[in-house]
């Protein structure tokens, strides 16, 4: 067996310190409040995408109106949607959750 010499020891206790450190848990930040509004309303099961759109234009002026387009259009697609359950278009073209 090798020995280590000191400058080894604190060389590996660092190494081991620096990897302690870099493991620092995640904490979830919560949606953005448009994403919260549109959420509501996608579950009341009343509005169509455009009404959608122009509701959560009118409620969030500072938030680019692509934006919401985007989110409700990602909605309906497992692989980007953003709620905690996917959108399907129902009659007349009312969102709603899916169940």
């Amino acid at each position: 067996m090798t020995k280590l010499t000191a400058n080894a020891k604190t060389e590996k206790t660092a190494k081991i310190e620096s990897s302690a450190k870099t493991k620092v848990k995640k904490v979830k930040k919560a949606p953005p409040a448009y994403m919260v509004f549109l959420g509501d309303l996608i579950k009341e099961g009343k509005y169509n995408q455009k009404e959608l759109k122009a509701k959560g234009w009118e409620a969030f002026p500072e938030v680019a109106k692509s934006t919401i387009e985007t989110v409700l259009v990602d909605s309906k697609n497992p692989r980007y949607n953003r709620f905690s359950e996917l959108v399907v278009k129902g009659e007349e073209g009312i969102l709603t959750f899916a169940k």
